[in-house]
C-alpha cells in the first residue's frame, strides 16, 4: 500500500441494521475519514469471545487477527459495545495486540485510552424525571445492560438516583440485567410477567435495541403501548423514530467523526484530549406524549403586535435564522444550516409576491435532503412553527396573514405528504433490494465450482452498486495456519482484473493484496470467509452505499457460497486422490490375484496327494492293527505253553519224587524190590531228562516272549505313531482344503473389488 495518504480502520461488531447504532459509527467515521481526505476500512467481525444468541459468531473475530501496522495507521474501535460479553481486562488484552498503533474508543473509558463518550447522565436523568413528574408513573420497570458494561453501570445509576429523588423505593424484582441485543428486552418482558408475576407503569430500557424487543412482546401480548405500559429506550435510532418511541438522543454520528478526527490528529503526532458530548430525551408517544412537534403546530390566534408594511418583514429574516439554529440546534456544520436560512427567506420572497412559489420548492427541496440523511422530519415541523411564531405577529393585513396560514399549511401536507412517500419509497427501495439480494443469493448458489462463481460475482456486483472487490482464500498448511492468503478474485473500478498466471500470494495480516493499486481515496469494508469453525479466508467490498445492510447481507451470502465451493473443491481433491489410490490398488492386486490363483492351484493339488498319503497311512495303519493282534496272539499262545510247561514240570517233579520213594522202599525189601529200584532209577532218568528239556524249552519260550514282546512294543509304538501321523495328515488336509476355499473367494472378491474400482465415476 502506499504511504501517500494516512489510513484509518474501524474495528466494530456489525453492520446489521440501516439507521441503527452501529450504523451511525459506520457513517460518523466514514465521514470525517472523507472530510480530512484519508483512508477508511472498517473491520466488521463480531462481538469478542462471543454472543449468546448466535454461538458461531466468535469465528467472525478472525477478521481482527488482520488489522495491523501494514493496512492501517491507527484504529477506532467500538469500545461501548465490541466487549460486551468480556470483562475490561480480556478487552484490554484484545486492545494490546495492536500496540502501537495509535487507538480511540468509541465509549468507554478504558485506561491508557483516550475516548469519545457521552454524558450519559443528563438525557436519562431527563427522561426518567419525565416519567414521575409528567405522567405519575411510579411502578418503572427498568432492562439494563451488561453489568461490566461502563455505560450500562452508568444509566443505571440514574435510573436508581431519580426513583430515590421522589422517594419511590427501588425495588430489584423491577431490574433485569439485559446484554443490549433486541431479544434481551423480549426476555426482560417475558421474566418480569411470566416468572416473577410483577405489574409495572412503564418500562426503560438502556439501549434502543432491549427497547424495541420489550415493546414488540408486549405487542405480541396484546398489551397497548403507553396505555398499558409506556416504554422508553436510549440511543434515538431510526427505528425507534418509526415507531414513535421515547428515547434520548445519544448523538452517536457526533461521536463517531469525532473519535475518528481525534485519530487523525493522534497519528499525526497531536496531543489529544478525551470528548465529551451531550445527550437530551426526545418524547414521543410511548410514553404518553403527543410530538412536541404536534404541540408547536397549534393554530391558536396570535395578536399583532406591531402594525407594519409587507416589506418591513425582511428585517425578521435575520432573526427567524437565528432562532431555528438555536431552538432546533443546527450549527454551521449542519447539512441543513444554510437551506433552513434559504427557507427563511423564500418565505418572506412569497410572501411579498403574488406568483412566486420559491418556499415550496425550497422546502421540497429540503424534504429530499432530509430523506437521503435519514433526517427526522419532526424537525421541518418545528421549522414551520418557528417561522409562524416569528412572522404572523407582525402582519396586520388579514389578506397577507390568511395568505401566509396558507403557505404554512400547504407546507404542513407537503412536509406530511412527503413523510408518507419516504416512508413509501423507502418499502418500495428495502422490497426491491431484497428482491435483487434474493436474486443474487439464487445466483451464488447456481454453482459449487469456485471459478464459476466467482465469474457470478463478477456479473452481480454492478447490480449492487460495488465498485471493487477483493476475495482471498487461506493458503492452510498442515497446522492449518492462517498466515498465508492467496488472491483469487480481484475486481476494481467496476472492472474485472486479471490475476497473474503464477497467482498471488500474501501474507494475511497485509490485508490489501500487492497487486492493489491505490490511487484514489477509499472506503473499504473487510469481512472474513468463514462458514461456522471453519475459516475460508475473506474479502474486501467498497460501494457508493451508505446502507451498511446491504453489506451485511452480502458477507452472509458470500460465505454460504464459499463454503459450498470449499466442500466443492475438497471432493475433488478427494476424488483426484481416490483416483490415484485407486490405479495404485488396482496395480497391486493385479499379481495378488495371480499369486492367490497358484497358491489355490498347488493347495488343491497337494490336497490330493494328501489324500492318497492319508489312504495309504490308512492302510498301513490297519496292517500293522492286525499284525498288532496276531502278536498279541502268539504271545497269549506262549503264555498258554509257559503255563503247560510249568504244568508238566509239576508232574515231572512229583514223578521223580515218586521214583525216589520207590527206591527208597525197593532198598528196604531187599533182592524182591531190585526190579523196582531199576524201574525207579529209569523213571528219574526220564523226569531229568523231561526237566532238561522243560528247561530247554522254557529258555526258549523266554526267549520268544521277549522277542514277542519287543515286536508288540514295536507294533504298539508303530500304531501310535501312525496315528499320531493319520492326524496330522488329516490337520494338514484339513488347513490345505482350507486354504484353498480361502484362496477361491479371495480371487473372486479382488476381482469383484477390481471390477467397482474400474467403474466411472
Amino acid at each position: 500500500m502506499s504511504d501517500k495518504r494516512i489510513t484509518i480502520g474501524l474495528v466494530i461488531e456489525s453492520l446489521r441494521e440501516t439507521g441503527s447504532y452501529h450504523n451511525k459509527v459506520w457513517l460518523g467515521v466514514m465521514e470525517a475519514a472523507q472530510e480530512e481526505d484519508v483512508d477508511f476500512v472498517c473491520c466488521a467481525g463480531g462481538t469478542i469471545g462471543h454472543s449468546p444468541y448466535n454461538k458461531y459468531e466468535k469465528y467472525r473475530n478472525i477478521i481482527y487477527k488482520f488489522v495491523s501496522p501494514d493496512n492501517v495507521d491507527g484504529i477506532v474501535f467500538t469500545g461501548a459495545t465490541i466487549g460486551t460479553f468480556i470483562t475490561e481486562q480480556e478487552m484490554l488484552t484484545f486492545l494490546d495486540k495492536y500496540k502501537p498503533l495509535p487507538m480511540i474508543s468509541i465509549g468507554g473509558p478504558f485506561p491508557g485510552y483516550v475516548c469519545s463518550l457521552v454524558d450519559n447522565e443528563i438525557g436519562m436523568y431527563e427522561v426518567c424525571k419525565h416519567l414521575v413528574d409528567t405522567h405519575d408513573y411510579k411502578k418503572i420497570a427498568y432492562i439494563s445492560g451488561p453489568e461490566n458494561q461502563v455505560d450500562a453501570i452508568q444509566r443505571l445509576k440514574v435510573y436508581k438516583k431519580v426513583l430515590q429523588e421522589y422517594g419511590i423505593a427501588v425495588d430489584s424484582n423491577l431490574i433485569y440485567n439485559g446484554n443490549f441485543l433486541r431479544e434481551s428486552g423480549g426476555e426482560a418482558i417475558r421474566e418480569f410477567l411470566d416468572k416473577r408475576k410483577l405489574k409495572f407503569d412503564a418500562v426503560v430500557a438502556a439501549n434502543d435495541n432491549m427497547a424495541l424487543g420489550a415493546a414488540s412482546e408486549l405487542m405480541r401480548r396484546g398489551m397497548k403501548i403507553p396505555y398499558d405500559v409506556a416504554v422508553v429506550g436510549y440511543d434515538n435510532i431510526q427505528e425507534t423514530q418509526a415507531l414513535s418511541i421515547t428515547t434520548v438522543e445519544q448523538p452517536v454520528f457526533e461521536q463517531s467523526k469525532k473519535a475518528a478526527k481525534l485519530l487523525i490528529k493522534k497519528i499525526k503526532g497531536e496531543h489529544v484530549h478525551e470528548a465529551i458530548i451531550g445527550t437530551k430525551p426526545v418524547y414521543r408517544r410511548s410514553c404518553g406524549c403527543v410530538l412536541a412537534s404536534v404541540s408547536r403546530a397549534d393554530l391558536s390566534p396570535i395578536p399583532v403586535e406591531d402594525i407594519n408594511v409587507i416589506n418591513s418583514l425582511a428585517e425578521l429574516v435575520p432573526e427567524l435564522q437565528y432562532k431555528i439554529r438555536q431552538r432546533l440546534e443546527i450549527n454551521l456544520d449542519h447539512p441543513l444550516s444554510d437551506p433552513l436560512q434559504n427557507l427563511c427567506t423564500a418565505f418572506f420572497d412569497d410572501l411579498s409576491d403574488e406568483n412566486n412559489n420559491t418556499f415550496l420548492l425550497s422546502l421540497d427541496n429540503i424534504i429530499q435532503s432530509c430523506g437521503s440523511l435519514n433526517i427526522d422530519l419532526t424537525l421541518l415541523h418545528d421549522a414551520i412553527s418557528l417561522i409562524r411564531e416569528v412572522f404572523l405577529p407582525h402582519i396586520a393585513d388579514d389578506a397577507s396573514r390568511l395568505k401566509a396560514e396558507n403557505m404554512l399549511h400547504k407546507a404542513r401536507v407537503l412536509i406530511s405528504e412527503q413523510g408518507v412517500m419516504f416512508h413509501l419509497g423507502r418499502s418500495f427501495a428495502a422490497e426491491a433490494e431484497n428482491y435483487l439480494l434474493s436474486e443474487v443469493t439464487a445466483a451464488l448458489s447456481s454453482t459449487f465450482d469456485l471459478h464459476e462463481l466467482l465469474d457470478v460475482i463478477a456479473v452481480q456486483l454492478p447490480q449492487l452498486g460495488i465498485s471493487s472487490c477483493y476475495i482471498s482464500l487461506f493458503k492452510k498448511d498442515k497446522n492449518n495456519s492462517l498466515d498465508e492468503c492467496e488472491l483469487v478474485f480481484a475486481y476494481d473500478d467496476n472492472k474485472r482484473e486479471k490475476i497473474p498466471e503464477a497467482g498471488v500470494i500474501y501474507k494475511s495480516k497485509e490485508l490489501f493484496p500487492p497487486t492493489f493499486k491505490q490511487i484514489k481515496r477509499f472506503n473499504y469494508m473487510a469481512y472474513p470467509l468463514h462458514f461456522r469453525e471453519n475459516y475460508i479466508g475473506f474479502f474486501l467490498l467498497q460501494g457508493n452505499t451508505k446502507n451498511s445492510y446491504l453489506y451485511e447481507s452480502i458477507y452472509i451470502k458470500l460465505c454460504s457460497a464459499m463454503q459450498g465451493t470449499d466442500i466443492f473443491r475438497h471432493n475433488q481433491e478427494n476424488q483426484t486422490f481416490l483416483k490415484d489410490k485407486n490405479s495404485q490398488i488396482q496395480k497391486l492386486v493385479a499379481p495378488m490375484i495371480e499369486s492367490i490363483n497358484k497358491v489355490a492351484e498347488i493347495c488343491t493339488t497337494k490336497t490330493e496327494s494328501i489324500k492318497q498319503i492319508t489312504k495309504e497311512a490308512t492302510a498301513s495303519w490297519s496292517s500293522i492293527s492286525k499284525s498288532s493282534t496276531s502278536v498279541e496272539d502268539s504271545r497269549e499262545h506262549i503264555n498258554q505253553m509257559v503255563e503247560l510247561i510249568k504244568m508238566i514240570d509239576e508232574i515231572s517233579l512229583r514223578i521223580n519224587l515218586i521214583a525216589l520213594n520207590a527206591s527208597i522202599e525197593a532198598v528196604h525189601v531187599g533182592a524182591k524190590g531190585k526190579g523196582f529200584t531199576v524201574i525207579a532209577k529209569e523213571i528219574r532218568k526220564l523226569s531229568d531228562a523231561t526237566n532238561q528239556r522243560l528247561a530247554d524249552i522254557m529258555n526258549a519260550i523266554k526267549s520268544v516272549e521277549g522277542s514277542v514282546q519287543d515286536s508288540v512294543d514295536v507294533v504298539k509304538q508303530s500304531q501310535v505313531s501312525f496315528g499320531g501321523l493319520k492326524k496330522e495328515i488329516d490337520v494338514l488336509l484339513n488347513a490345505f482344503e482350507v486354504i484353498a476355499e480361502r484362496m477361491n473367494e479371495l480371487s473372486t472378491y479382488s476381482n469383484v473389488l477390481i471390477g467397482i474400482m474400474g467403474k466411472k465415476e
